[in-house]
């Protein structure tokens, strides 16, 4: 009879454990990485940090924001201000405030990411504190700081920055960034201080540089002479970014300068070039940047060239696009950065493409080119690919379903409800079950 009874306690115990263990398997990453940020130790938190990163997820923004607030580890907050700061999150600034005002008892990490995290969400209550940070005794704090002034565009800083600028006893190592933020500021101000900066050839080659750089963000005509003068100079570096700055000119002699600066022998001219001639209407550029997607000898033009025909916003330069991205030949750099541009600007005359390539795909054994695709395509704002993204739930590679779940996800799309229900009850892969869970926990 004791054994009948063990035999039967020993199965509960099982059938528990296995009831368990079910329950496991079908929690939701959701609430799985809540756990973590909860009772994880730090290397478990960051690995989840990354996860939510890579899967462009929100919900979890305020447990974020208490692991933030709460935690000892520094690279948790570093990690949870970056995230913050590419999402424009704002309600976390209190915390970052606090970490500021307190930053010569902290890691300067820390007080970079929260400098950094302020900025990008325009916070005001970081002004009043800028000018102290950037007379503050650490490179890193100083350098973010000095660069903050410039994404606030904060024009009450520009005097004070000036000011530094000038100031023989402010070390050298910081004035190419102040140089850079005020370009930034986008104010007069500091026209003719750039201007003396460019054209003095004993100042640092960075700091000439830089000014190039800021006058043509500037737009300022003052500077056209001098931009121009450095197209003459006898150092390539200089001569491409004069080239890349007067880009920013209405000029009608401006886009032959960029395209001369085009041939030049330095990759570096080259690539300034490229990249002067990303505006839009600049038609008459489109047949040597096509050249140069397809035979400048280094690939970063090559790719450059494509940014700016995509950029050039012109039918012609379209076409040509999608013909890169449907082309086997071509590498898969060049063809995911063709998609990016016609997903931004001509989605709907590219959509038969798009279809087309996902369909020559479908039964590769190896799909580095649907994949690309369906990433791209997971992370896109538009009602039009509602169709691709159900074809992409039927795919025999579980990576493109879940890219079709996030797909849809991403763009709210509530008539997909039972199919994702019926992926979350019965795909044979679990990521996309759990992907398919969170989803609809949005929808």
């Amino acid at each position: 009879m004791k054994r009948i009874i063990a035999i039967f306690l020993l199965f509960f115990i099982t059938l528990s454990c296995f009831s368990e263990g079910d329950k496991d398997k079908t929690k939701t990453y959701i609430e799985e990485w809540k756990e973590t940020l909860l009772y994880g130790i730090s290397d478990q938190v960051l690995d989840v940090i990354k996860q939510i990163k890579d899967a462009d997820e929100t919900r979890l923004n305020p447990e974020l924001e208490k692991v933030l607030a709460e935690t000892v580890s520094d690279k948790v907050k570093t990690e949870i201000l970056a995230y913050f700061t590419d999402l424009e999150y704002t309600p976390a600034a209190d915390t970052a405030l606090t970490f500021i005002k307190n930053f010569d008892e902290i890691d300067p990490d820390m007080v970079t990411g929260s400098i950094r995290y302020l900025a990008a969400i325009k916070n005001p209550d970081l002004k009043g504190l800028l000018a102290s940070l950037i007379d503050y005794d650490d490179d890193k704090i100083r350098l973010q700081a000095i660069t903050a002034a410039g994404v606030l565009e904060d024009s009450g800083i520009e005097d004070f920055l000036l000011e530094k600028l000038s100031d023989d006893e402010f070390p050298d190592k910081f004035k190419a960034e102040i140089i850079l933020s005020l370009g930034k500021l986008g104010t007069g101000k500091s026209v003719e201080k750039l201007i003396e900066v460019l054209e003095n050839t004993d100042n640092d080659h960075t700091q000439r540089i830089n000014a190039c750089m800021s006058l043509g963000e500037l737009g300022d005509a003052r500077a056209v002479p001098v931009l121009k003068a450095q197209l003459s100079v006898n150092d390539a570096l200089l001569k491409a970014y004069a080239i890349s700055a007067l880009g920013n000119f209405n000029l009608s002699e401006t886009i032959t300068y960029l395209i001369e600066g085009l041939k030049d022998n330095n990759w570096k001219v080259r690539l300034q070039s490229a990249r002067g001639l990303a505006r839009k209407g600049n038609v008459k550029a489109l047949d040597i940047l096509i050249y140069k997607s397809k035979k400048d000898p280094e690939n970063v033009i090559k790719l450059e060239a494509l940014k700016s025909i995509g950029e050039i916003q012109d039918k012609k330069g379209f076409d040509y696009l999608r013909e890169v991205y449907a082309s086997n030949d071509q590498p898969i750099d060049s063809r995911e950065m063709s998609l990016y541009y016609l997903l931004k600007y001509d989605l709907a005359a590219s959509l038969s493409v798009i279809d087309r390539v996902v369909t020559k795909e479908w039964n590769n054994k190896r799909m580095p080119a649907l994949e690309m695709t369906a990433k791209n395509l997971s992370k896109h704002e538009s009602q039009l690919l509602q169709g691709i993204y159900k074809r992409f739930l039927d795919c025999g590679n579980y990576l493109i379903r879940i890219y079709g779940i996030r797909g849809i996800g991403k763009n709210k799309m509530t008539g997909f409800k039972e199919e994702l229900k019926k992926l979350a009850d019965e795909d044979p892969v679990g990521a996309v079950k759990k992907e398919a869970a969170n989803v609809l926990g949005i929808l």
